[in-house]
């Protein structure tokens, strides 16, 4: 970022009443958007963040080089770096990263992760690293660019070439340069093989060329080379059903870049006379689903006589995308839609916006061969307003069926604001709801803990105190998602609340806090369950060694006295997980006392792909120094 940029954000931040206009709006936008399947999850602040894998899963890539540069942890090990090979391409980001855990980066294999998924970044950075180990002395040139052509990855590919086999050329002959394969020639001899051996391929071949990394010219150039062997899209092997089900649930890539590669496709294959007609067809199929919901919107509050929510704002873009999306896939696949998986109804719903106008769309076209007892629930949960959920229970309903379906609709009403006045912390608006005599949430506890459980996800303190001291729903789970959470706020509460108040009740509830709690790498609630009773066992070293967190080996440190012999026993421990920032911990911790002698000898694993290579590595360092 510039320093134009730099300045502009500072203006906006330092001015008061426009940063309080935009927090505001922000505030209002989720109250109107609000989607309860997006906003459950429990991992959502800062503290939640400390987990490399976590990171990646998440897509927060920023947050890695943010945590590192701010000094705070970050868990990482031999794993995680291959994730980063996998993942990461920002330069910065993964760059920072790199630096800093570079002693993790011991895998010979790791070159080949960066390869197969078209990570240049990474595999730029690998391939001149020397320190730990030179990973690029494991393979040759050719091996490296029949990785990549055999992954797809185009754009790889091009650049090994053009890297390390134009360079040479200038060195050789004439008749020796005309020996090196082109890029196009490799393709067409991968394809040749996948054709003479359809067996030497795990995935659809197909599946695997979208999959890759390239760019569209990139993937044009591969499929015009796969035609030869394989003349029409029947006999290339495409598996639409699985392309379709990783555009709905990658939400990493827009859906823009699965719908090009679908084009792409029909270019190859002729598959599309006019891309103009076929956009005015989508556009005719978006406008007939937005007219069918506005009908059906307008007869719901005749026969009701009741208002629903204000219709969000649709975002007709995305809208549209998804019908081209459908529309491409039924045509890859000679003009049958897929029959779609349940797993992947919640992520359709959510990909294609969950507006009440796509609802109709999707019904029709997507989820035709779904029964809407399966797809309610998912609607409740994606539909950023209620008037989605309405569509989907009165399509094509028999009017004989509509006064059983609209008591329905309003109870599912009732228990989505319930959830809202939740999320948004209105504790008097939960109170009004709850106290509706038309409505019976029930004495089931299972059902009440949900909504606690929805408390802590979104640490609203105040309903939780009401829910368990009103209502006194707390099972098992409510202590577990305190453990993941972190807020020793609520479990403070928790423990106070009757039969919670004595250390015996409480024991076995502290050790699935504790549980969950290492495993996240958050340490408050430990600190709490420590302050407050001189009898928690203190037999939970291991795991915090296990898990690799810094700030809860601290913690044990800080508060119990512990003799040479046991330091030296977790220090075993951390040597026998890898875990080398804890390992440096200990060590420190027994500063002035030689104890290389007593720890397990540094015998070098088999091999460099083993996950404790690393560990072997910084033992020889660093306790060679001492």
């Amino acid at each position: 970022m510039n320093n134009t940029h730099d300045s502009i954000i500072i203006s906006v931040l330092g001015n008061k009443v426009l940063l309080k206009h935009i927090i505001s709006f922000q505030k209002e936008q989720r109250d109107i958007h609000i989607s309860l399947g997006e906003i459950k999850g429990a991992l959502h602040l800062y503290k939640h963040f400390n987990d490399t894998q976590t990171i990646i899963d998440y897509g927060y890539h920023s947050l890695l080089s943010d945590r590192i540069k701010s000094g705070h942890h970050l868990r990482f090990n031999a794993s995680s770096a291959e994730s980063l090979c996998r993942k990461v391409t920002d330069i910065d980001i993964f760059t920072t990263v790199y630096n800093d855990k570079r002693i993790y980066f011991t895998n010979p294999k790791l070159l080949l992760t960066a390869i197969q998924f078209g990570n240049l970044t990474a595999l730029i950075t690998l391939l001149k690293q020397v320190y730990p180990v030179d990973l690029a002395n494991h393979y040759t040139i050719d091996d490296l660019i029949d990785k990549a052509v055999t992954s797809y990855q185009y754009d790889i590919a091009k650049f090994l070439i053009d890297e390390f086999c134009s360079s040479n050329n200038n060195n050789n002959n004439e008749e020796s340069s005309e020996s090196i394969p082109t890029l196009k020639e490799r393709f067409q001899d991968r394809a040749k093989q996948i054709f003479e051996n359809p067996n030497i391929q795990g995935l659809p071949f197909t599946n695997l060329i979208f999959l890759s990394a390239s760019t569209l010219d990139g993937i044009e150039l591969i499929l015009q080379q796969f035609k030869i062997y394989f003349p029409s899209v029947q006999e290339l092997q495409f598996d639409v059903d699985q392309y379709f089900s990783n555009a709905v649930n990658d939400n990493s890539y827009p859906m823009t870049k699965w719908i090009q590669q679908l084009y792409c496709l029909c270019k190859v294959y002729g598959l599309i006379e006019s891309v103009d007609q076929f956009h005015r067809q989508c556009d005719e199929l978006l406008q007939r689903s937005i007219s069918k919901s506005n009908e059906i919107i307008e007869n719901y509050k005749t026969v009701t006589a009741t208002l629903v929510d204000n219709i969000v704002k649709p975002d007709l873009q995305t809208m549209n995308n998804f019908v081209q999306l459908t529309m491409l896939i039924k045509l890859c696949n000679d003009g049958n839609f897929p029959i779609v998986e349940t797993h992947d109804i919640k992520h359709i719903l959510q990909r294609s916006t969950s507006h009440a106008y796509i609802i109709p769309f999707l019904l029709d076209i997507v989820l035709e061969s779904k029964t809407f007892n399966i797809i309610l629930q998912d609607l409740l949960d994606s539909s950023p307003s209620f008037d989605g959920v309405i569509i989907g229970c009165l399509y094509n309903l028999p009017s004989g069926l509509w006064s059983q379906t609209v008591y329905l609709l309003q109870f599912s009403h009732w228990i989505r604001q319930i959830k809202i006045a939740i999320i948004k912390g209105d504790l008097l608006k939960l109170k009004t709801l709850l106290s509706d005599s038309n409505f019976n949430i029930g004495a089931d506890q299972s059902s009440m803990s949900v909504l606690i459980k929805l408390a802590i996800d979104n640490e609203k303190i105040n309903i939780f105190e009401y829910l368990i001291v009103e209502k006194g729903a707390v099972d098992k789970n409510i202590w577990k998602t305190i453990g993941v959470i972190g807020n020793s706020s609520f479990l403070q509460l928790l423990c106070k609340s009757p039969p919670n108040n004595d250390f015996n009740s409480l024991k076995k509830m502290f050790k699935l806090v504790h549980k969950e709690a290492i495993s996240s790498d958050l340490i408050d609630p430990i600190r709490y369950i420590f302050d407050q009773y001189e009898e928690y066992e203190k037999m939970y070293w291991y795991d915090a060694i296990n898990s690799g967190s810094i700030e809860m080996i601290g913690l044990y440190l800080n508060r119990f006295r512990h003799n040479e012999e046991l330091i030296l026993s977790h220090i075993k421990t951390a040597i026998e997980h890898g875990q080398i920032e804890i390992y440096q911990l200990l060590v420190d911790n027994l500063k002035g006392t030689l104890i290389n002698d007593r720890l397990t000898p540094n015998i070098e694993p088999e091999s460099q792909e083993d996950e404790l290579y690393p560990m072997y590595l910084y033992r020889l360092k660093h306790e060679s120094i001492n």
